[in-house]
């Protein structure tokens, strides 16, 4: 038989065609079908070329079983998925397939590729269950649970609106507003009956109504004026509505200039200070110059309205430019107000060179600007610290009473030991500031190394005038405390001397107050004597009137004893007198009933 070159005879021959065709077509089909798959795990040049995909903005039907798929998303030219064909795919994948692959694709690196996958496949998942959907979400990193989270409501809103709203309304914080910007997209009208009453049932009636009022505002982009007579007419002048006041005060001074300032002062400077604070300095941000410039052609009263609040972005960005433009304010109150913030906006951003200017400035701004700048510059380079400050002792009123105090502060927060060091070095150890400085010291110590800071406490109090009363123990204490260290306070505590005893449960009782710890509160007192038990309760009073009103009358009962109890009954009462608004009538009466006959309010004073 008629062999080729290869040995082989032409039946062979066909017959290794066919089998290398069918070996080929299977491979190439297999290749096909994970390539579909490596979708989910494409990275580099290939993944990012996916690039980000658009869901197009349209009216969904109520009825539609599709809004995720098909025309709703767009793809973007230099994309390589197309959408449809990946919709197409995991169209034939079962439910377990599917969750199968989202599992994947929350270990996968993120880029802009891989979240664009991750939508289309939380956005098949929604269509179908979306509360599954809802808690495959939170398996993803927390960098993309805005992008992923609206595509769950859009579909679960389309589907049953109250069971998204229901889901929405136990979201919190931005997580929540971004599941309702979802929801208010998806419907056609957002003063329906229903929609109202379901969001009013919900208890997010209030969130609902200011994302309506937001979103209204935003439409009306354009005529800006009128997005803003229609904010003001809402009510929306709370913090709440920042975003939306900036973006409509940015957009009317692009159209008309910086004289819509006038109307923003006269509309929010009664109403919410604050808000016209931020709204100013957001505009101020993009062109701070000219905003000042508009702030000197004012009237004073309009100036002192204005000034300071628009001088401290310009303050960051050029604080020298900012600072020789105060010249122009007509009164002095104003000019002297708005050099303070340029200087402390000044300290933040360049310490070393507010140092420097300290000599140009109004005398009575010198000392603040000082105190500002030290206190920063010693968190940065100390010893540049130190010798700005010896430097600035010939410039007149640039140091006061505080400078130092202030520095030695800031610097104890930082480095304590080093802090620790110069005071001494540098102050009377009998002195009231030697005293007030250390107190400082051991305050900042404790955050870094309580049981260091607890021991030098101990050695240190004894040896001035001015500490000999306030126990540097107490101060370690109280400082631990009030951070949330209660626990550390409480094991110190046992090791307190025993003339700073009293001092020190006190202060620590006062912070178990402010944590509502009661119990912690009554045990402390068992191991001080009746007159030290009486003066511990009587001293925590107060405290325990103004944190815990109802845990005060209710734990009378509880006190160690019978003296305790009419000292402290009295004490309250009186307190009570003086303080009309923390005990109810039926609560003064409960504390009454514990005088005994002979006793008064009047008997303790």
């Amino acid at each position: 038989m008629k062999q080729d070159s290869t040995g082989l005879t032409p039946t062979k021959h066909r017959g290794l065609h066919f089998i290398v065709g069918t070996l080929i077509g299977i491979l190439v089909g297999v290749a096909v079908y994970f390539a579909a798959l490596s979708i989910f795990f494409q990275h580099g040049e290939e993944g990012e070329a996916l690039g980000v995909f658009t869901v197009a903005d349209d009216k969904r039907n109520q009825d539609s079983a599709n809004s995720s798929r098909g025309d709703d998303f767009g793809r973007d030219e230099n994309s390589n998925l197309n959408t449809h064909e990946f919709l197409d795919l995991i169209d034939g994948w079962s439910h377990e397939k599917l969750i199968q692959m989202i599992d994947q694709a929350t270990t996968a690196p993120i880029s802009n590729a891989s979240v664009e996958t991750n939508e289309l496949l939380i956005g098949e998942l929604a269509r179908t269950n979306p509360q599954q959907a809802l808690n495959k979400v939170w398996s993803f990193p927390s960098t993309i649970w805005y992008d992923l989270l609206p595509i769950v409501f859009q579909e679960w809103s389309a589907s049953n609106l109250a069971e998204a709203l229901t889901a929405a309304g136990n979201l919190v914080g931005t997580l929540q507003e971004s599941a309702m910007g979802a929801i208010l997209n998806s419907q056609d009208n957002l003063n329906d009956a229903k929609f109202v009453n379901l969001s009013r049932t919900l208890s997010i009636h209030a969130l609902t109504q200011r994302m309506i009022i937001g979103k209204e505002a935003k439409e009306l982009l354009d005529r800006p004026m009128e997005a803003w007579n229609l904010l003001m007419a809402k009510g929306a002048v709370n913090d709440e509505y920042w975003d939306v006041l900036v973006e409509t005060a940015k957009s009317w001074v692009q159209q008309e200039g910086f004289v819509v300032l006038d109307r923003l002062i006269k509309d929010l400077y009664d109403r919410n200070n604050f808000t016209l604070t931020h709204v100013l300095q957001a505009i101020a941000d993009d062109a701070p110059q000219q905003a000042f410039d508009w702030v000197l052609s004012t009237s004073a009263d309009v100036q002192g309205k204005t000034a300071a609040t628009i001088a401290q972005p310009w303050a960051q960005q050029d604080p020298k430019a900012a600072l020789d433009a105060t010249a122009g304010l007509d009164r002095r109150l104003n000019r002297r107000w708005t050099i303070q913030i340029i200087t402390a906006t000044w300290a933040k951003t360049n310490p070393q060179e507010l140092v420097q200017h300290i000599a140009i400035l109004p005398k009575n701004n010198r000392s603040l600007a000082t105190s500002d700048a030290l206190v920063a510059l010693v968190q940065l380079d100390p010893q540049e610290a130190l010798k700005s400050l010896q430097q600035l002792r010939t410039v007149p009123r640039a140091i006061d009473d505080n400078t130092e105090t202030e520095l030695v502060r800031s610097w104890s927060k930082s480095d304590p030991i080093a802090a620790m060091e110069w005071v001494r070095t540098n102050k009377e150890e009998d002195s009231r500031e030697y005293a007030y400085m250390i107190q400082d010291i051991a305050r900042a110590y404790a955050l870094i190394d309580p049981e260091k800071a607890f021991t030098f406490a101990r050695g240190e109090a004894p040896n001035s005038y001015f500490l000999s009363s306030t126990y540097l123990e107490t101060e370690v204490l109280d400082s631990l405390a009030r951070r949330g260290e209660v626990e550390v306070a409480l094991k110190l505590l046992d090791r307190v001397r025993e003339e700073a005893k009293l001092q020190a449960v006190q202060t620590v009782a006062d912070n178990l107050i402010w944590v509502n710890r009661i119990e912690d509160v009554l045990t402390l007192s068992q191991g001080l004597t009746e007159d030290q038990q009486v003066d511990y309760f009587k001293s925590i009073a107060f405290r325990w009137m103004l944190d815990s009103p109802t845990s005060l009358v209710d734990n009378l009962p509880n006190l160690p004893s019978h003296r305790v109890r009419q000292e402290m009954v009295r004490e309250i009462l009186a307190l009570a007198e003086r303080f009309t608004r923390y005990l109810t009538s039926a609560q003064i009466d409960a504390v009454r009933a514990f005088l005994d006959d002979e006793n008064s309010v009047n008997s303790s004073n």
